[in-house]
């Protein structure tokens, strides 16, 4: 029986304890909004999801596992009967995995994932080379700016921003010491060299306390890398990247905001199509000496220039990325110069209320919380969010950003302001220990993908195409889920490789394939989880600042086709984005509907509760129709809910 609670403090006060009965008939349930309770007289269970030993869990779990190994099979021998046909474009299968009867490893058919894993070593080794820097830089910096606190005068320099050697033991040494502005009331000459952006006079904090050095470590380490990767063409991403920010952090001050996001994004979608459709400008006669491909070796006199050196990976296919990081990079540019009050002030407010990840890391940190800068306990939405000061909008933390080596080639996708704001606060996010267990989770995605190519080739039948019309309607069936399914685990190889890389220099990116592919209901939830960061990206710097959730309508187009034209600008990915955005409007009015019949059930429930909390007995005809509503109630919930909701039905935000 429960006991009474003061008004002003029930709200306060977790849950009971799932295991704990009560002599109602009552149980406590977060259903359709997480901050809700309800009673609806339904039987003892701790959430509207199936436990793991349920039979509502166990028994579709089998379905689906026995479907898949069902259509393994089947794929395994079709790929044994018409070996023979592709057998040149496959390597020799693994001795152990040839014993139990591969016939060949497919891992030459597909670039992307025979690129990176044949160069995995030397992206291992860049990524050490950049985190052991950072951990010596920050670590360094710390021990300079402590002794050098002792030694100054009040004076000479302002008060010191320390942490203490707790802090530094805990962050594995990633620490930022921050000072005031001025020294002896005038700027540091290099700060004078590099002027404002703004009117407002720029700060030299940075250069004051070698804030300078790590991303001008990143940016010399992402020239050599980006040379190494594009060949002797390497120069025309980054005269790109340069000209984007001689023109556009001087035009977001002569120009509206209209204005000024209208010629941004028509010189990006225009850059692209261009790009494209010239084949990266590597076959134009002033070019011509510096091919990067036997191909394309011929000069005018006829016989053939060997390139420089080798090309890893064109540059045209590379700086689709980089287009999404220049762009970044000039919104949060406009942000910070025009809005940035309002802007930081929305962040803190939203995210001090509302935000799980926030409230996880101020528990996690605790312990030094006194140490800690503030921001050290901030989310990487949060970070997005807010402002950094204009000072921080620099051609050296510009070049860092866009030429990150971990991130450069294929993401996940990261915001100007996080990246910066990780570079002078690192991510305690991922201590020591889940790095490893991140590390380990990664090795299993790669030895299934290992094991997959090994018995089931799925790009080399992609690559001839008239044996996938030789299939049944059963094997086409079974061979676009396994296509799906390689597509999943190639992308997740590489993009969690590459964040672990990030997070081993401290810089935090959003994870992408949140979830297995096959456990997403929706066209919005498999989008939200396929590329998560990409969406998080979509929602900033285009749902965001096209209306939002008023305007979902006049939107979804235009977010289709860049993403289509962004990909490829190929007419067949046009319909694509068409069909996905009818699927996704289509979607978006059924949600309608669905909101409806929530609000009717809600309505329902709060008919029902007064008679079922003030002691009259519940007749045989209301229960039954409880129970019926709280099955639906579960049905409901467990196919609405989205990723934070189901954060929330499980953990309660500290206050």
């Amino acid at each position: 029986m429960r006991l009474p609670q003061p008004r002003d403090t029930a709200a306060l006060l977790p849950p009971p304890p799932s295991s704990t009965l009560t002599t109602s008939r009552g149980c406590r349930l977060h259903l359709l909004s997480p901050t809700t309770e309800l009673d609806i007289g339904a039987a003892e269970y701790s959430t509207v999801y199936s436990r793991l030993c349920s039979i509502e869990y166990l028994l579709p779990a089998a379905t689906c596992l026995l479907l898949t190994l069902y259509g393994f099979a089947i794929l395994v021998s079709f790929c044994d009967k018409n070996f023979s046909s592709y057998k040149l474009n496959v390597t020799e299968a693994m001795p152990l995995l040839g014993r139990i009867g591969s016939k060949g490893y497919d891992n030459t058919m597909d670039d992307q994932w025979s690129g990176f894993s044949t160069n995995y070593n030397t992206l291992v080794c860049v990524a050490l080379i950049l985190g052991g820097f950072s951990a010596f830089y920050r670590k360094f910096l710390f021990r300079q700016t402590a002794s050098s606190s002792y030694r100054s005068s009040g004076a000479a320099v302002s008060p010191l921003l320390l942490v203490n050697d707790e802090l530094s033991a805990a962050l594995g040494s990633r620490v930022r010491a921050q000072t005031s502005p001025v020294v002896c009331g005038k700027p540091h000459p290099r700060c004078r060299a590099l002027r404002p952006l703004s009117a407002a006079p720029r700060g030299c904090t940075a250069f004051l306390q070698g804030a300078w050095i790590l991303p001008t470590f990143y940016t010399i380490t992402g020239f050599i890398f980006v040379a190494a990767v594009h060949g002797p063409h390497f120069f025309l991403p980054l005269l790109l990247i340069i000209a984007n920010y001689v023109i556009f952090s001087r035009l977001q001050r002569l120009c509206p905001y209209w204005l000024f996001m209208a010629t941004m994004w028509a010189t990006h979608v225009a850059g692209l199509y261009i790009i494209e459709i010239a084949n990266g400008f590597e076959g134009t006669y002033w070019l011509q000496y510096f091919t990067t491909s036997a191909d394309e070796a011929l000069n005018l006199l006829g016989y053939e220039q060997k390139p420089l050196w080798d090309t890893n990976m064109r540059w045209a296919i590379s700086f689709r990325m980089s287009t999404l990081r220049l762009i970044s990079f000039n919104y949060d540019l406009w942000e910070a110069t025009h809005a940035a009050a309002r802007a930081r002030e929305r962040a803190t407010a939203k995210h001090d209320a509302t935000c799980i990840e926030c409230a996880q890391l101020r528990e996690q940190n605790a312990a030094l919380a006194a140490a800690l800068p503030a921001e050290a306990s901030r989310c990487y939405k949060y970070r997005t969010e807010y402002p950094r000061d204009p000072a921080d909008y620099n051609f050296v933390n510009y070049a860092a950003y866009t030429l990150f080596p971990p991130l450069y080639l294929g993401g996940p996708m990261s915001s100007f302001n996080a990246f910066v704001s990780y570079m002078r606060v690192p991510s305690t996010s991922m201590p020591l220990r889940k790095m490893v267990t991140y590390a380990f989770s990664i090795f299993r995605i790669y030895a299934t993908t290992v094991l997959l190519l090994h018995f089931v080739h799925v790009p080399a039948l992609a690559k001839h195409s008239y044996l996938i019309t030789e299939m049944s309607f059963q094997e086409q069936t079974h061979y676009f889920y396994y296509t799906l399914a390689y597509l999943w685990l190639k992308f997740n190889f590489i993009w969690k490789s590459s964040r672990l890389f990030a997070m081993l220099s401290g810089i935090e990116v959003p994870e992408d394939m949140r979830r297995c592919f096959a456990n997403t209901l929706t066209v919005r939830d498999f989008w939200r989880d396929w590329h998560a960061s990409f969406n998080l990206w979509v929602v900033r710097y285009m749902y965001i600042p096209m209306g939002g959730s008023s305007r979902v309508a006049l939107s979804v187009l235009p977010i289709f086709l860049f993403i289509a034209l962004w990909h490829d600008p190929v007419l067949h990915l046009v319909k694509w984005a068409l069909c996905i955005a009818v699927m996704f409007m289509a979607e978006v009015a059924v949600s309608g509907c669905f909101g409806w019949a929530v609000a009717a059930f809600r309505r329902e429930m709060a008919a029902v509760e007064p008679r079922a909390t003030s002691g009259e007995g519940i007749n045989c005809q209301c229960s039954s129709r409880i129970n019926s509503l709280a099955r639906l109630a579960r049905f409901l919930a467990a196919m609405s809910a989205s990723t934070p909701e189901r954060q929330l039905c499980s953990w309660r935000m500290p206050l």
